[in-house]
């Protein structure tokens, strides 16, 4: 069994590459047209999609 991911806009893009490289199945909000909706919408699409967020969202207290 495989892990699907749903990149978040904040992951540098040498992630995914690497990660493509070694097979892994990697959608990324630019390539799902989503860039710039707040992350709760984003967790949603990545549950509608089936696939586990990968995210660098800093949160600052």
């Amino acid at each position: 069994m495989s892990i699907a991911l749903y990149m978040d806009e904040n992951v540098h893009r040498g992630i995914t590459d690497g990660l493509r490289i070694r097979n892994v199945d990697v959608l990324t909000v630019q390539e799902d047209g989503r860039t710039g909706l707040p992350d709760p919408l984003i967790l949603d699409r990545a549950t509608e999609l089936e696939r586990v967020l990968f995210s660098l969202t800093r949160v600052v207290f």
